[in-house]
């Protein structure tokens, strides 16, 4: 099967670091397991920061990176949101009307936004397995980059442990790359 694969790489508005809490992070894994459930995406990497969301995937139709980003940006936000509130984060004082105000600055008809609009999304060559083999290792080292971490294989939010055999957070197909 032939088919394109993506690197999509996604900032918080003004890379607010939003994403700080185990909560936060997890409202995210769950939307995204239930959209790869509803075969909206199917992911092969992934790494979850404070402030950003790098996938490698690809999608089973043709409009299905459109779509599922229209079901992925703006119910995360909403959902994040409550978390925070939920959470009782004491953020939320400032960290609200700047999303607000984002979303009147971009003309967005959502109250608020938690990603940047300009996602950077990049096609990866099937066929080229150095290629998809850098895309790869580029998105398991972003917490060493951070200074988080020396192995990627600890950091909880990425592909890395599934890739290493164990059973991540995310419904994974992963990339063999060996052949």
């Amino acid at each position: 099967m032939n088919y394109p694969i993506y690197a999509l790489h996604y900032k918080t508005i003004d890379k607010i670091h939003i994403l700080e809490s185990k909560t936060a992070k997890q409202v995210i894994i769950d939307l995204l397991n239930n959209l790869i459930k509803q075969k909206l995406i199917v992911m092969h990497a992934w790494c979850l920061t404070d402030h950003q969301l790098d996938i490698i995937a690809h999608f089973p139709a043709p409009s299905s990176l459109k779509k599922f980003e229209n079901h992925f940006l703006i119910p995360s936000a909403a959902s994040v949101i409550q978390c925070l509130k939920d959470e009782n984060d004491s953020r939320l004082d400032w960290i609200y009307p700047h999303l607000e105000n984002a979303s009147t600055q971009l003309k967005s008809i959502h109250p608020f936004l938690l990603w940047q609009t300009s996602t950077e999304k990049k096609l990866l060559s099937q066929k080229n397995k150095h290629e998809l083999y850098n895309a790869l290792n580029e998105i398991h080292r972003i917490p060493i980059e951070f200074g988080w971490i020396q192995d990627p294989c600890h950091y909880t939010y990425s592909s890395c442990y599934s890739y290493a055999g164990g059973i991540g957070l995310i419904n994974l197909r992963l990339l063999h790359l060996g052949e």
